[in-house]
């Protein structure tokens, strides 16, 4: 066998291995912020019925857990749009001709009402 069909073979095993860790961290993610909510819901339950001010610090606490990952996820997908916009921007694709085509279809006139006929 050639040293290339070699490397194509590894890059592909390489690439899937490395597409399994990410699904898996990706799962793991969101079971950890479903995993939140649910705390987040029994410790309000709990927090309407006795009205503890541990179980209301326990709950502050959680919200602001499940804040602080929302907001790194929002932040990096403003990241990620303003990277994809920045190398997209300036270039004559699909991407500046939906930007471009957007706009028409708002100021575009279908019909004219004439209440004289």
């Amino acid at each position: 066998m050639s040293l290339l069909t070699i490397w194509e073979a590894h890059k592909s095993v390489i690439r899937g291995f490395i597409i399994g860790l990410a699904m898996k961290k990706k799962k793991e993610a969101s079971r950890y912020l479903m995993e939140l909510k649910a705390q987040i819901h029994i410790l309000e339950t709990q927090h309407k019925r006795s009205q503890l001010e541990a179980v209301y610090k326990e709950l502050l606490n959680t919200r602001r857990q499940l804040k602080d990952i929302l907001l790194r996820q929002h932040f990096k997908g403003i990241q990620r749009s303003k990277g994809f916009f920045y190398t997209h921007a300036n270039k004559g694709d699909k991407y500046l001709a939906r930007m471009l085509k957007g706009p028409r279809q708002h100021t575009q006139i279908h019909s004219l009402n004439i209440s004289s006929g």
